[in-house]
């Protein structure tokens, strides 16, 4: 077991627990408020850098380019579906959860639509850094870009990590890279928590804390607007 990874890994389950018992207001609300603009602005940072550095116009014209051959092809599809599945959070139980917070004249269909367009438009955006950043490495390796490009793992932890290790100042590059990975990993695993802790509190009637007053029960588990 490696020990490094081993502490790594109890420190953001930590986070998670401590985000998620302090409740919804002062834990994952409040979290998220701060979380969202560093991810925003970072990602903002990265993608005007990449969009500047040689060879970066290889790479946009790769992402920008569509290759209709494709729309046939299944597997397309397939990869695309399970994308867009998990990046909204679709069958987790967390979208119903966090509905279930809303006041009850909350405009369900406006409120979706929001979410799914602004997540759809944030990947767009990040994606030109990644392929900015790849079409670099392609220029300096001197191979073509397609070699240079994976998916999922692959691209964030190894084709990536190359890249940014041959930017200039790459190190804090990587460490405002990584920084962005960590806050959103973050974000989505209090939400996959809190998806967990709102059910076995609405449920079993249990709370985040060890509280025997009915009415900050009620309050802690975040559904005090369903029982009155």
């Amino acid at each position: 077991m490696n020990p490094l990874i081993l502490g790594g890994v109890a420190l953001i389950w930590f986070i998670n627990w401590a985000i998620t018992y302090r409740g919804l207001e002062d834990g994952v609300e409040r979290s998220v408020k701060f979380m969202m603009p560093v991810l925003f602005v970072i990602t903002v940072f990265i993608v005007i850098f990449s969009v500047l550095l040689e060879g970066a116009s290889d790479g946009l014209r790769l992402y920008l380019t569509p290759d209709f051959s494709k729309i046939a092809n299944l597997d397309v599809w397939v990869a695309a579906y399970g994308q867009i599945f998990f990046s909204l959070s679709l069958g987790f139980g967390i979208m119903i959860a966090y509905a279930s917070y809303l006041p009850e004249e909350t405009n369900l269909l406006k409120n979706s639509v929001l979410v799914a367009c602004t997540n759809s438009a944030y990947e767009v955006f990040a994606g030109f850094g990644v392929f900015s950043v790849l079409g670099y490495m392609a220029l300096k390796k001197q191979v073509p870009i397609e070699e240079t490009v994976t998916s999922g793992i692959g691209l964030a932890f190894v084709a990536y990590p190359k890249a940014i290790s041959m930017l200039p100042f790459g190190a804090l590059f990587g460490v405002l890279f990584f920084f962005l990975l960590c806050i959103a990993g973050i974000s989505s695993s209090i939400s996959i928590i809190e998806a967990f802790t709102a059910a076995s509190c609405d449920k079993f009637g249990i709370s985040r804390k060890k509280n025997h007053h009915p009415a900050v029960h009620f309050r802690i588990c975040g559904v005090d607007s369903f029982y009155h």
